[in-house]
């Protein structure tokens, strides 16, 4: 993914890295976590900013 936004025009990658999960103790699953594939609210929140970071990177090479 990095090599295609990268060699894509006016495309760009920001990483996940350090982001959490929507895993919550749960007795119910056998593993006792519920959901490790979603990120938590905080790391939606946080995700957003780094893609608008790079949505406006994006546009000052386009300008």
């Amino acid at each position: 993914m990095r090599a295609v936004c990268r060699d894509c025009e006016n495309g760009g990658f920001v990483e996940t890295d350090g982001l959490k999960s929507n895993a919550q103790f749960s007795k119910e699953h056998p593993f006792g976590w519920d959901d490790n594939i979603h990120f938590c609210r905080d790391a939606l929140y946080e995700l957003g900013e780094r893609y608008f970071a790079e949505f406006e990177r994006i546009i000052k090479t386009i300008e």
